[in-house]
This record gives structure tokens, sequence and C-alpha cells, in this order.
């Protein structure tokens, strides 16, 4: 399992949701908000077909890529303003790449 975390003053609660759902036919995609920051958590079951720091940088990178279109679009910003996002996801680094923490 890696968690990641993604700030909230960094990341659209929208587009962190919306990767986590893109990549639910690849893992087990768990998500939580908690107080500034969006939890997501990628489980890949033994044998799948891709591993889950694989899955878990992708992810992280769809986040941000939707967050950056969003923004550009004028839609709801990161934090605050992204509040309405049906679920709470998260960002990556090191085996997960990407700007939030990932732990394994």
């Amino acid at each position: 399992m890696i968690e990641l975390s993604f700030d909230a003053e960094l990341y659209d609660g929208f587009a962190v949701d919306e990767a986590a759902k893109t990549f639910e036919d690849f893992a087990t995609i768990a998500r939580e908000q908690l107080p500034g920051r969006w939890l997501v958590r990628v489980t890949v079951a033994a044998g799948g077909e891709v591993d889950e720091a694989t899955v878990a940088s992708e992810l992280d990178n769809f986040a941000l890529g939707k967050t950056i279109e969003r923004r550009l679009r004028g839609d709801a910003g990161a934090g605050a303003a992204a509040e309405g996002a049906a679920t709470a996801p998260a960002a990556a680094t090191g085996d997960a790449g990407g700007g939030g923490d990932a732990a394994r």
C-alpha cells in the first residue's frame, strides 16, 4: 500500500477525486479528507497488471494536471474553495513521485 497526501493549499479537491476515480480499475483506492489535506491509499493486488508505485505516480500526475486545468479554466481552486469534492485525495513523492508525501 502506498499512501499519498495532497495538500489542500496546492491541490484541487475535485481534481484529486477525479484522479482517484480514474485509476480505480488498476488498484483499490481509499480516500479520506483530513484537515488541510486529502489522503489517498493505493493498493494493488499481488500479480496485478501494474505495481503500486506506478499507479500512485500516475494518479499523482493526473491530480496535478487536473488541478492546473481547473485553475486555468477559472474553476474552484485548491483548499477551501474545493471543499465540495465527493471524497478526499492526495499527492506523492519518493517512490510514487510528485508533490506531496508518499509512504509505503
